[in-house]
């Protein structure tokens, strides 16, 4: 039997998940926000898109695209909404068909770290820095 998040249940956990983490209330590090960046659940708003991006960088490692995803998201909102919802998928791999590991979230925090660190500042940038860590097999 496959266990299903309801929508209202997933943001109900990133927002309890968000304004519990130490970092909510701290400014960013280096990257500045737009006003959609700041909202709650910009994360959501843009996951499908982003997966579809990297669905369409012609690289097909598991890897790579949570790297990639973590990047593209991280450049639209905030770091601590991405990680967060990386944690949530991962969690929700434990109740489904899903493959929980701890070496996605840490491709998830080197795609974040791409951006707050400054070595990422476009789309292709987190491609190429993404593929560069996380090559084809």
């Amino acid at each position: 039997m496959k266990f299903r998040f309801p929508v209202l249940a997933i943001r109900s956990l990133l927002f309890l998940m968000i304004v519990s983490h130490p970092m909510a209330n701290a400014s960013p590090v280096s990257v500045s926000e737009s006003a959609e960046a700041a909202g709650l659940f910009c994360t959501m708003d843009h996951l499908s898109e982003g997966i579809r991006w990297a669905e369409n960088q012609d690289v097909d490692f598991d890897k790579f695209k949570h790297c990639a995803v973590s990047c593209y998201l991280t450049l639209r909102c905030s770091a601590v909404e991405v990680l967060a919802v990386g944690a949530l998928k991962e969690f929700k791999d434990l109740f489904d068909d899903g493959n929980a590991e701890v070496a996605d979230l840490q491709a998830d925090r080197f795609g974040i770290a791409l951006v707050t660190n400054g070595k990422a500042d476009h789309d292709r940038e987190c491609s190429l820095r993404c593929e560069r860590r996380y090559p084809k097999k």
